[in-house]
């Protein structure tokens, strides 16, 4: 596990909410007080008592290196809530550090007072002096830590899209938007920024396969529901039209038609209200068609219609009635007659 990026950077938890050696340490004074580390160095291991009185300033021998910028208080950091901060550590101590990884204990100056917390009373924390710093020791005061460079950027990944969670594209690429968010290029990143970038482009292929493999899963199911409602229309048509005793040839027409009609509910069911309309429309329609032959309002199977023309005639009169109406959709003779007969023989 790496901790130390390509520039010499570590970024540590350097103090979070709790009972610490020396007192307890609440969020809002931490958040409040994070300046106090600002221009700080960080050593290895706290001083002893005659260290202290001797040499105050620290030994350099025992200097890691600079505090980089001011830690900021992250409610979502990667290690939990607390303090974070980074430190330049000089190019001797990395090795050191990126194989016994230390812990992180605060060294300030401050003022506590006395309040009660869970039934004790305690000194807290009231405020941290400047010139405040941390060092790397063997056991952490309160919480502090070295922060995997894995974990930094998957925390910056993780602020990034939940910033980005109902913002609409602009069409540019994932890793755009996030050079853009984080106020940097793709010449000035950093290790941390190197792996964030990869992170976001394994979610994004994630997210890209995921959301194929849903579109296909939908348009499935669409189809399956379509042909569902294709064969419960055909059901309930033919159902509808066994009610209204029209004639076979009439019924076998009307059903392709009407079968063609079936729409969908918004829940994806065969809006069966506006299907048997439709029927009822055709079928009033259809009776109309035939009383214009001349054959009665209703005529049943394939039997003799009302009055004393035979079957023949009828028929007769059904092909001619179907020739006239190809013709007049821009059929030629010919192709009429043929389109009559195939009607006739679907009846």
């Amino acid at each position: 596990m790496s901790y130390i990026d390509e520039n010499g950077i570590l970024k540590v938890l350097v103090i979070n909410e709790g009972q610490g050696t020396s007192a307890y340490y609440k969020r809002e004074q931490l958040a409040r007080d994070g300046g106090a580390f600002e221009g700080g160095l960080v050593f290895l291991d706290h001083p002893g008592r005659h260290e202290e009185a001797d040499r105050p300033e620290r030994s350099l021998r025992d200097l890691v290196g600079p505090i980089v910028g001011v830690p900021q208080f992250d409610e979502n950091g990667p290690e939990g809530p607390g303090l974070y901060g980074e430190c330049r550590v000089a190019t001797h101590w990395r090795p050191f550090v990126e194989e016994l990884e230390p812990a992180v204990s605060i060294r300030a100056g401050g003022t506590a007072v006395v309040e009660e917390i869970d039934g004790k009373r305690v000194r807290v924390a009231e405020k941290f002096l400047p010139g405040a710093g941390f060092d790397l020791v063997t056991k952490a005061g309160r919480g502090g830590k070295l922060v995997p460079l894995l974990e930094a950027s998957q925390s910056m990944v993780d602020t990034f899209m939940e910033s980005q969670a109902f913002l609409e594209s602009d069409g540019s690429s994932v890793e755009m938007r996030f050079l853009e968010w984080a106020g940097t290029s793709a010449q000035e990143d950093s290790m941390e920024l190197k792996e964030a970038l990869a992170r976001i482009a394994e979610l994004e292929t994630e997210v890209s396969t995921l959301t194929e493999a849903a579109t296909a899963r939908e348009t499935e199911n669409a189809q399956l529901r379509e042909a569902i409602a294709l064969r419960e229309a055909r059901t309930f048509v033919e159902s509808k039209l066994a009610e209204s005793k029209l004639h076979a040839l009439s019924v076998t027409r009307l059903t392709e038609s009407l079968v063609g009609q079936a729409t969908l509910t918004e829940a994806g069911q065969l809006d069966q209200a506006a299907l048997s309309e439709a029927v009822e429309a055709a079928v009033v329609a259809e009776r109309g068609y035939v009383e214009g032959l001349g054959l009665g309002s209703v005529i049943h199977g394939m039997g003799a219609p009302a009055g004393d023309d035979d079957e023949a005639k009828v028929k007769a009169q059904l092909r001619e009635r179907q020739v006239k109406r190809y013709l007049t959709e821009g059929a030629t003779q010919e192709r009429a007659e043929a389109m009559a007969d195939a009607f006739m023989e679907r009846g």
